[in-house]
Order: structure tokens, then sequence, then C-alpha cells
């Protein structure tokens, strides 16, 4: 067995051994660390002892003991920071009836709110196709640039939260039927944007909202069934994007080809191009990762240079195998570009640390902005085998939105209180 199997094989049983303990301490397999570390240990097996047959290079000596570095140091964070709880406070079940009750009077509204971000949405896109000469524009490069722009933008972020709004409230809700039809046409306008996160995250979210309370037995089952179903999301984008170039057929071999290998592209990518980021620690600017901040100020201060945050926490796109390309390397190579193993470290000192305090402060009592910042966190730290996230200013607008929304619904709540009075 080649010294990367051997690397890989027996770090993964230190790995998972720390997986185990979390959820012994928690009782639960949807923790910060288990949502980090699990993906690691899964694609860096996959690809050493499985996916290296069809042409993957493998993961390397070096970019595994990045990555082994960061989760362990993630882990211990994560312990010394759960000594200032007492895990068995936790009450989440009554945490989630509360939060799903902040909701529940105002579904028509929401529902309301969604089909106005459908209709948009959708008239966007149509008008796309109108004046590129039909469906085979959903597959130009140029699409997803010009449905990132502009008032649509925007409001996609509004039916993201909507989305996931309805979702914590459809089960008491007396419009079930109707929020069932509104949130398939909202999947599919928010899916429409080509931007894959943009309908995996609230997916995410929703799923970790119904799961925490379950056992670990049956939060195993639906999270065997969860993957599978992303897995089925990102195929039903390549099934698209084929149909938009006319290059679908059931018999064509190369197309099967083409999902399966697309597939596992997208998801095996991030550690086998960590090892070519590592040639070049430092080459990014130390204020890369708050470029959504620096934007922000220029936008307010009519300043006209906004930076392009694709350059600054990547590098170009670099094969992965034969006919395939990848610009991404893990939330860790982008740590690295910007400023080595220590700053790699210290990311992970402070990313561990405050998803860590949010998770237990959000276990411990309810309110709705810490559920939210809850999620979205935990999300975030799912997708770290892929990149960072929180230098996209639509998860800041994600939040900006649902705490409007909150705001909103609780003055709602306080004026009716008070004609009743």
């Amino acid at each position: 067995m080649s010294e990367i199997r051997l690397l890989a094989l027996g770090s993964s049983f230190f790995i998972i051994g720390l997986i185990m303990l979390e959820i012994k301490r928690f009782n639960t397999l949807l923790t910060p660390f288990v949502f980090l570390a699990a993906p690691f240990v899964v694609i860096i097996n996959l690809v050493n002892f499985g996916l290296q047959g069809i042409g993957f290079p493998p993961v390397t000596i070096r970019a595994q003991l990045l990555i082994y570095l960061s989760l362990i140091v993630y882990w211990l964070i994560g312990f010394i920071v759960s000594k200032f709880f007492n895990i068995k406070d936790f009450k989440f079940k009554k945490i989630k009836t509360l939060f799903s009750d902040e909701f529940k009077d105002f579904d028509l509204i929401l529902i309301f709110v969604s089909w106005i971000v459908i209709i948009f949405v959708f008239k966007k896109v149509f008008s796309l196709f109108a004046a590129h000469g039909g469906f085979s524009y959903f597959g130009n490069q140029e699409y997803e640039k010009i449905m990132i722009r502009g008032l649509v933008a925007h409001l996609v972020q509004v039916g993201k939260v909507s989305f996931i709004v309805l979702f914590f409230i459809y089960k008491k809700s007396k419009y079930k039927k109707i929020i069932l039809l509104t949130l398939i046409f909202l999947g599919i306008a928010i899916a429409s944007t080509q931007i894959k996160y943009a309908i995996m995250f609230p997916i995410v979210m929703v799923f970790l909202y119904y799961n925490f309370e379950k056992t670990i037995e049956k939060q195993f089952k639906t999270l065997i069934l969860f993957v599978l179903g992303l897995f089925l999301i990102m195929n039903l984008f390549w099934l698209t994007l084929t149909i938009a170039w006319g290059t679908f057929g059931f018999s064509h071999k190369g197309v099967w080809e083409f999902f399966y290998k697309e597939t596992l592209n997208y998801f095996v990518t991030g550690p086998i191009i960590l090892d070519y980021w590592m040639n070049f620690p430092q080459v990014k600017p130390d204020w890369a990762l708050l470029v959504v901040f620096r934007n922000l100020y220029h936008v307010i201060i009519n300043h006209p240079k906004i930076y392009n945050m694709v350059p600054l926490v990547s590098m170009e796109f670099h094969q992965t195998a034969r006919g395939l390309y990848s610009n991404v390397a893990t939330a860790f190579g982008t740590y690295y570009l910007i400023g080595g193993v220590v700053f790699n470290i210290f990311m992970n000192i402070f990313t561990s640390a405050i998803t860590y305090l949010v998770y237990y402060l959000n276990l411990k009592k309810y309110s709705p902005y810490l559920m939210w910042i809850n999620l979205l966190l935990l999300t975030m730290t799912l997708f770290t085998f892929f990149g960072v996230y929180f230098t996209l200013l639509s998860m800041y607008e994600m939040t900006f939105i649902f705490f409007i929304f909150i705001m909103i619904f609780r003055t709602f709540k306080y004026i009716n209180q008070l004609i009743r009075e």
C-alpha cells in the first residue's frame, strides 16, 4: 500500500475517533465537527482508494496533512468552548416549536412574497430566452452572469429566506397544499439562477432544522437519503444543461459519463486541487476575506472600484482529471493562499470558536436570530470541503432579510396585541 493511502487510512481512523467522541458528547450527528470532518474523510478515501482508477489524481500527502491539522485544531477549539456550557441543558425541541410559532401567523404573507419573487424571476428568465434564441441560452456562460445582477438577484435572496421559513412553518399552517405548490415553484425559480449553492444552502438549512431533535439512528438514515438527494439535485443541473446544449440522449453513453464525472468533480475537487494551491502561499491580499465589507464601504462612499471576489480567494482553473477542471480547493486552500499555514490555523481557531459558541447558545436558549445564524454557520461548515462562503454578499443579505422579517412580524404582533388590549 502506498504512503498516500496509508496516511489516508490511518488519519481517517483518528478523525473518525474524534467524530465518535463528539457524537457521544452531544448525542446527535448534527454538530459542527461532524459536518466539517465527515466530508473530508469520505472524499479523501474515495479519491485515493477508488477514483484514481478512472483518472483522478490522489489527494497528496501534504494536502492531507494540512487538512488533518486543520480538523484537529477545529476539534480542539470546539472541545475547549464546550467546557463553558452544560450540554445537558440543551432543549432544541422547545426552541424549534417556539421558532415555528414565530412565523405561523404570517404564512399568507410569506406565500404572497414568494409568488412576487417567482413571477419576477420567471419573467427575467423568459425575457432572456426570448432575446437570445430560446431555452438553449440557459447553457450559455453569460446567462448566470446576468442572473446574479440587478433587482432579480436581490429578489432571489428574499426568495431563499421565504423558501426556508415556509418549510419551518409548513406543519403548523392551514395552507399546506398552497405552501407545497409555492415551494416547488420557488425552488425552481431559485435554481434557475444556475448558482448551485443558491438552492443547496436553503435545503441543507431545512434539513438541519427538521433533524436536530431526532435520534441518532433516524438522523443517520435521513442523512443518507439527504446526501443522495443532493446528488440528484446536482445531476438535475447537468441534465438541464445537456438539454439546453442539445446533447442529451438516453442512449448516449457520453452524456451519462458526463453526469457522473461532473458530479464527482464538483464534490471531490477541493482536496485534490489543494496540493496545487499549496505552491502559492501568501499570494492573495490579507484583506481578501473582508472583500464584502470593503465593497460595501465603496458603495457607501460612491467609490467606483468594486472588487471581484473570485480572483481574491482562488486560483485559475486547474485540471483535476481528463477533460475536467476546477478552481476550488477547500476553505483551507483559500486561507493558505492568504497567509500560509499560520493563517490557516488562525482561521480554524476563529471559525471553530464562533461556530461552536453560536451552536451552544442556540441549543441552550430560544432566539430566532441565533437559530438562523446557527443553521447558516453549520451549512457553511458542511461545505468547507468546497470553499469559503462567508466572503459572499448573499450570505449577509439573506441574514439581513431574515432579521427584517423577524422585526416586521414582531412589530405586527405587538400592534395587534395593543389593539386587543
